[in-house]
């Protein structure tokens, strides 16, 4: 046994820079791979905000429509004059706006609802606004090739 006061390590402990920078690279890589995909996710379950506002919407005028046999009676609680008002969507990632047929009998017949992101959501290139018509037409004006990708 040494009294000298010498620092006798027989064990170094800890990491070298080395070490350190691999860690560091192997997380940068992980984290350039990992943001879109989880970015991409956050914006495809936003989606669904503006997919059930469309839906909601719909069933809303469908119901006026078996009442009045117009989607654009002024009498139908969901409807003032012969547009629809606009409606943010439950999470306010969408804003819903609709053009409803006029005032002739033929074009109280149809609708095209329309979803226009809001806030972060329109970051979203792949879908864009969504769109919704009388006769389940569905649409998009993003990037998408194929419109059952955003809905």
């Amino acid at each position: 046994m040494r009294l000298t006061g010498e620092i006798h390590m027989k064990h170094m402990r800890g990491f070298t820079l080395i070490e350190l920078m691999i860690v560091v690279v192997i997380v940068g890589i992980l984290a350039a791979v990992g943001y879109p995909s989880y970015r991409e996710q956050v914006l495809k379950s936003r989606r669904v905000d503006g997919v059930s506002a469309l839906t909601e919407a719909a069933q809303r005028l469908e119901r006026c429509y078996t009442q009045y046999i117009a989607y654009n009676n002024n009498n139908c609680a969901s409807v003032a004059a012969s547009t629809f008002t606009s409606v943010t969507s439950g999470e306010g990632y969408y804003a819903v706006t609709s053009i409803l047929g006029g005032a002739d009998a033929l074009a109280a017949q149809t609708f095209t609802l329309y979803a226009a992101p809001q806030g972060d959501q329109v970051n979203d290139l792949k879908c864009g606004t969504l769109s919704l018509a009388h006769d389940g037409t569905k649409g998009e004006t993003g990037t998408a090739t194929d419109v059952l990708d955003c809905f």
